[in-house]
């Protein structure tokens, strides 16, 4: 059986189509979806920093109140403060200038307490259980020891000008500061210690002492409580988009931060006999415990669930990184739709459109059988280009009839994304992508690399007084320059950091003598450094004096990053000593710089000057540092 040309062409003309328009539109989609999930995990990274930056912004001006009052003679050098000393004024002030503080209080080795706290931070229940009276502002409390194992309260009832309302006794309340974990805590440590979240004793709030030890001639310890509550405001404060859920909890479970914090901290105060604080265990929220469980399962910080209603979430886990108060983590998820928008549907409507159009173009393609397949070969030409990385034409291919117009434009447009993205990345790189000839797995493997590391001498300086539009063309000159002596030698561009390149070779393709290539793109660098800066003296502009650190030997080189987002790189002991070597320029006055595994196998073909045997920063074993002059002749 056999075909009419035009029926045969025709069919091919729609099998093309619709195998094109598929790749095309199964690129838009995964372009899509990595923006959507990019553009998620920048926004929610984002949140992240904040919030750990005003959690650590108000635990770090704690610290300095507590330190700053643990010195204050009135505390630190008096014996038992009474009611009329004037760190009463200071605990006041203080309460009057944080509403988050709960209370100010100090704790002596003899046993007295002197605390300070606002009526106005008591639950109900204890402002009756205290006897509060009306028009009072303000408790102060003292335990003044007494016979032995004697520790009576003294409780004392101030009005907003701190003047004495009534006071009561309790003989045998038996608070004894002494045993209480924030003394301890802050025993013996010449810094303020930060506790872990534990329920207040008189407010029923979930607090963090920070406390630090007296610095004078009394022995004791002064501590500021904070009211966890106003983490949660933090956290909500920071969140970009309305819907995000926001949860911050500790290693253990326990939770810090949750919009519907008190909800939670109330039902856990009637369901449980034990003084206990909500953790993640007790969250209504089935997202967020769903969240923690695929987290766990894939070993993953990033990624989605669904909700009920079959919706995805975009979800980020991770510590927060607050120096003082390590074990903190936070929990971000946000609709998928909310960053995606309308394109998810306008999407779905461009392809049953692009559907329709094939079908109307079928008997348009009956009769302009010829001419639509020279259209077509010439698009699948352009296809294929997008393997082989070529530069795109000017114009796409075009056409009268719209279908094949649209088709060549979305190939050509294709064609020059693809173009642009090796701009990017190394295009080895991204040949090995396409190709499928390289694994986009997390995970490396060991092999023998030649590691280059540049820097730019005082570049601060230079940034610092010049205009930053004029600094950034000059340094995209500058780099234009050594990047093209780095390629021609076959070495892969990792990355630019700041006004730093690294570079390696023999990755991801082996490469026959890569330290002599390495060396070699070095060397050349150093020319193409010197003829860029005779053209920026020439226009005025100040030098970029150029100094390379090269280094060879095994290192892990592969994906390194998550499941949304990696980076072909390199590490190990030899990556960091090409880097050290970098540096080390300074100190001995030189550009070049390499290790003496690099002079051992670059052999004769190069001249090297022996400069010292060093143990560079951050390595254990010294190593002999050359300097390479220039190449034999």
């Amino acid at each position: 059986m056999t075909l009419s040309f035009r029926l045969t062409v025709t069919s091919l003309v729609m099998v093309i189509l619709i195998t094109l328009a598929l790749m095309l539109i199964g690129l838009q989609y995964r372009i899509l979806t990595i923006a959507v999930h990019t553009s998620a995990g920048d926004s929610m990274e984002s949140v992240s920093e904040r919030v750990a930056t005003r959690i650590d912004a108000r635990l770090a001006n704690t610290v300095r109140l507590v330190n700053f009052l643990s010195a204050i003679p009135s505390i630190a050098d008096q014996e038992r403060p009474g009611a009329d000393n004037q760190a009463i004024e200071l605990f006041r002030m203080m309460l009057e200038q944080s509403l988050g503080y709960e209370s100010v209080y100090v704790g002596y080795a003899d046993g007295y307490w002197l605390q300070l706290l606002r009526v106005a931070e008591l639950a109900p229940e204890q402002r009756e259980l205290f006897k509060t009276p009306e028009g009072a502002v303000y408790i102060l409390n003292q335990v003044i020891p007494g016979a032995p194992g004697q520790l009576p309260l003294f409780r004392h009832f101030l009005d907003a000008d701190m003047q004495l309302i009534s006071e009561i006794t309790i003989p045998h309340l038996g608070y004894d500061a002494r045993t209480r974990p924030w003394y301890l805590d802050a025993q013996g440590h010449h810094t303020a210690a930060i506790s872990r979240p534990y329920l207040s004793y008189v407010s029923d709030e979930s607090l963090i002492t920070v406390s630090a030890e007296l610095d004078g001639l009394m022995k004791g310890v002064v501590g500021i409580d904070i009211q966890t509550e106003e983490f949660s405001h933090f956290v909500s404060e920071q969140a970009e988009i309305e819907n995000t859920v926001s949860v911050v909890y500790m290693a253990d479970g326990t939770l810090l931060a949750h919009p519907q914090y008190h909800s939670l901290l109330a039902k856990k105060l009637i369901a449980s006999d034990n003084v206990v604080l909500p953790t993640v265990a007790d969250l209504d929220n089935g997202l967020v415990k769903d969240a923690l469980a695929d987290s766990k399962e894939k070993t993953r910080e990033a990624g989605g669930v669904h909700d009920d209603e079959g919706d995805y979430w975009l979800y980020r886990i991770g510590p927060l990184h607050i120096p003082d108060f390590p074990g903190a983590h936070i929990v971000l998820l946000a609709e998928e739709t909310d960053f995606a928008g309308d394109i998810r549907r306008l999407q779905w409507r461009g392809f049953l459109v692009a559907c329709a159009i094939g079908a109307i173009f079928l008997p348009v393609s009956w009769f302009a059988a010829s001419r639509i397949s020279r259209q077509l070969l010439a698009i699948t030409d352009e296809a294929n280009r997008l393997q082989t990385m070529q530069t795109p034409p000017e114009r796409p291919i075009g056409s009268l009839i719209n279908e094949i117009r649209n088709l060549g434009q979305a190939v050509h447009l294709a064609q020059k994304a693809i173009w642009s993205f090796s701009r990017f990345v190394p295009s080895e790189l991204v040949r090995r992508l396409l190709k499928d000839e390289m694994s986009t797995e997390i995970g490396g493997v060991r092999q023998g690399l030649s590691v280059v590391f540049t820097d730019v001498e005082n570049f601060t300086t230079i940034a610092e007084n010049t205009d930053p539009n004029v600094l950034m063309s000059q340094t995209s000159r500058y780099f234009s320059a050594l990047t093209d002596a780095f390629l021609a030698e076959g070495g892969t561009i990792d990355k630019f950091i700041g006004d730093a390149v690294m570079v390696f070779w023999n990755a991801p393709e082996p490469q026959d003598d890569h330290v002599k290539s390495a060396c070699r793109a070095v060397l050349a660098a150093r020319e193409a450094s010197k003829a860029i800066n005779t053209q920026f003296e020439a226009e005025g502009l100040p030098r970029f004096r150029t100094r390379f650190g090269v280094n060879t030997g095994v290192a892990v080189v592969g994906n390194l990053g998550s499941s949304e987002r990696m980076n072909y790189t390199a590490l190990g002991n030899t990556v960091n000593l090409a880097a050290r070597l970098e540096s080390l320029n300074k100190e001995y006055d030189t550009d070049i710089l390499v290790s003496e595994a690099v002079r051992d196998q670059a052999g004769d073909t190069f001249t090297f000057r022996k400069v010292d045997r060093t143990i560079a920063k951050g390595m254990t074993h010294a190593t002999t540092v050359y300097e390479l002059v220039g190449e034999q002749k």
